[in-house]
Parts: C-alpha cells; structure tokens; sequence
C-alpha cells in the first residue's frame, strides 16, 4: 500500500518536474536568451580587455565594476 502511493507520488513528481524545467522556450524567449548571452559576452571581453574586476556589492544586489589596480 505504502510502496505503491510512493510510486505514484515519485512518479508524478517526475512529471511535474519535467513540465517545469524541460519545457521548450517561446520563440521569442529564445530571442531574448540569445540577446542576453550576446551582451554577457560583450561584458566579459570589455572586462578583460580593461583588467577590470567585477564584485557584488556589500549587501549583494548591485555590481561594482572597477580596476585591478583599487583592489
């Protein structure tokens, strides 16, 4: 009795966890996703490109872009 309501909780939490996490994007998700990364990458080259360092902030929400040399 036991096992089998196990089954069916694990299974169908299976379920809901693939409908959650692998369903396909929108078209248009996958437009922004694809922008998103470009100008991710666009940072990450300027920050190399300068010797710059990227941190979070004290309370963890903003970023602070600054030198190597300030740190």
């Amino acid at each position: 009795m036991t096992a089998t309501i196990l089954k069916q909780y694990s299974s169908q939490l299976l379920h809901d966890l693939n409908l959650s996490y692998f369903s396909p994007l929108s078209y248009n998700d996958q437009i922004l996703a694809l922008k998103q990364a470009k100008k991710v990458v666009s940072i990450q080259r300027k920050i190399k490109k300068h010797h710059l360092i990227l941190r979070v902030t004290d309370k963890g929400y903003n970023f602070y872009i600054g030198t190597e040399k300030e740190f």
